[in-house]
């Protein structure tokens, strides 16, 4: 455990980040009358801690079939991928996974298809607006 006293209150935290704040000392119902007090304050298990606050979990992407996946991009865009895709390695490698057959869904929520999307951008194939439009996985 551990034992914080800040601003007259005692706060102690266990291991698995569940707490517990101290205001007054419990026996007397009175404040703390120093931080050795507060801190030698014997902490028993007839307190209850509260648990913290979970993390925001990010919200998950959709999952598009790979033809969905080509039509969030403009037919100038689709184009400027096929003409660049011959001369570009790393386009090539992207678009090779894309399309095999195999592929039944692309996942907006990996970072290599993030990656892909910004690498649009780079070879400017994407400006920077559309791409942010792009890996949302939502048409428009």
């Amino acid at each position: 455990m551990i034992k914080v006293f800040e601003s007259d209150v005692l706060t102690v935290t266990k291991e698995d980040n569940s707490f517990l704040v101290l205001a007054i000392h419990p026996s007397t119902r009175e404040p703390w009358k120093s931080e050795q007090e507060a801190l030698a304050y014997s902490i028993s298990n007839k307190f209850l801690f509260q648990s913290p606050e979970p993390e925001p979990v990010a919200p998950l992407l959709p999952l598009l079939t790979p033809v969905e996946f080509k039509l969030m991009f403009t037919p100038t865009e689709r184009i400027a991928i096929k003409n660049t895709r011959p001369t570009d390695e790393i386009l090539d490698d992207f678009m090779d996974i894309i399309d095999d057959p195999r592929l039944d869904t692309v996942n907006f929520n990996l970072q290599s298809t993030k990656d892909a999307i910004d690498y649009l951008v780079s070879i400017e194939v994407l400006t920077v607006e559309r791409a942010v439009q792009v890996k949302t996985g939502v048409f428009l």
